[in-house]
């Protein structure tokens, strides 16, 4: 019996509604959350459990394995910095002011974000590597879970906030 090794060009990544007054805008104080959040996730530990080792941290827009990937290229990518996540969240106003723990957002409103998930086993696995990883840097988590259709259309309809998900 002869096999064959598969290799596919899979991407996962993570929708941020621009729209949303939470993650959404073009704001300095905007644009570091999601690259504090970006930093805050262990990608390296998400593919060590839950794709199994079996993937590489994304370094650009274009896939191993397609047409303008390079494996010389690396950028700031999948970089994994908890001192850089709380630095940034700390400069612009993503604060514990109340002592509990969480941190609030530059308002004074309390900080959840809420992620689209699937209801699956694999799914479950990455919600709770998510949470952990928010969790290191003081940012609450909720999850919304539902079927990916009824998602999608959500996501078009505005109503997510955070979903992960990715393509072939």
């Amino acid at each position: 019996i002869q096999m064959k090794r598969q290799v596919n060009a899979d991407t996962a990544m993570v929708y941020f509604n621009m729209e949303d007054p939470v993650v959404g805008g073009y704001t300095p104080d905007k644009v570091a959350l999601r690259r504090a959040i970006g930093l805050a996730t262990d990608i390296d530990k998400l593919i060590r459990i839950g794709y199994r080792g079996q993937a590489i941290p994304a370094q650009a827009p274009a896939n191993p394995h397609t047409t303008g990937y390079d494996p010389r290229f690396k950028s700031e990518m999948s970089e994994y910095s908890l001192a850089r996540a709380k630095a940034l969240l700390d400069l612009y106003g993503y604060v514990d002011r109340d002592g509990d723990g969480w941190r609030e957002l530059p308002d004074g409103r309390p900080l959840v974000l809420d992620r689209a998930s699937q209801p699956d086993q694999l799914n479950r696995l990455f919600e709770a590597l998510w949470k952990k990883d928010m969790q290191a840097v003081g940012i609450r988590t909720r999850s919304s879970i539902a079927k990916w259709p009824d998602q999608l259309k959500q996501a078009r309809a505005g109503k997510l906030q955070v979903w992960a998900l990715g393509g072939t």
